[in-house]
């Protein structure tokens, strides 16, 4: 595959963001989401290239009192029955971490483990690196990806990113909806019971005016709903970007 002939450096270059529900990487430019599945508490994200599937990112949030990290990341190592790396990747926010370098694949194959808990997110993070990718992703997502993967507190502004879309957050708002078609990526996220803030961008931005006026956007809510009590809308690198908040 051509995958296979990529070198190092090309996979490095030319990173982007890619932020969901607490935590962030960054990943090439080449790479993007494959599937994403689950809610703001529980769910997995796979990233890959044009050809393959390299990576999965699984996340659960943990209870605010009483989580044993220690415990957690035994009982992952004991369910991979494999042994893990003397020393493992921490990121920004990771408190503790188990690193397995090869254990066994369910369909086959090898795969390298890394579980991290970041306690001031409440986050327990799992990543299974696909084994079988090509060389050069394979160093990316074991040198780069992995010890960059961070997870911010609560009372940090949060990054949402994805699909070349990027938001920056107040804090304290969790994911409640997503939608997520071509050219068009909306978020709604709350914050109490009251607070709600929809984020939306469309691109490429002669397309979206094309499709619709502006006004016409003005007026369009992507979750239903009615009348914004706060808007934004603004046009930049090609893109329609949306902020909504209701009360």
């Amino acid at each position: 595959m051509a995958s296979n002939r990529q070198t190092k450096k090309q996979a490095e270059t030319g990173r982007v963001p890619l932020a969901w529900c607490g935590w962030t990487a960054e990943i090439p430019e080449a790479w993007r989401p494959l599937r994403i599945e689950g809610t703001w508490d529980r769910g997995g994200m796979v990233v890959g290239d044009a050809t393959e599937a390299i990576v999965k990112i699984a996340w659960q949030r943990t209870p605010r009192k009483g989580f044993d990290a220690a415990a957690w990341l035994a009982r992952r190592q004991r369910r991979a029955a494999a042994p893990a790396a003397p020393e493992a990747p921490r990121g920004p926010g990771i408190a503790e971490a188990l690193f397995i370098p090869e254990a066994p694949s369910r369909g086959g194959g090898h795969r390298a483990l890394w579980y991290g808990h970041a306690p001031a997110a409440r986050l327990a993070l799992e990543c299974a690196v696909n084994l079988g990718a090509a060389s050069a992703s394979r160093h990316y997502a074991l040198r780069r990806l992995l010890p960059g993967l961070a997870a911010p507190g609560p009372a940090d502004p949060a990054t949402w990113a994805l699909f070349g879309s990027l938001f920056r957050i107040p804090p304290g708002y969790r994911l409640d909806a997503y939608r997520l078609y071509s050219g068009d990526l909306a978020l709604r996220l709350l914050r109490g019971r009251a607070d709600r803030l929809t984020v939306r961008q469309v691109y490429p931005a002669s397309v979206a005016l094309g499709r619709r006026p502006l006004d016409a956007w003005l007026a369009a809510f992507p979750f239903g709903g009615g009348p914004a009590l706060g808007f934004g809308i603004g046009l930049g690198r090609g893109h329609v970007a949306e902020d909504r908040r209701r009360l």
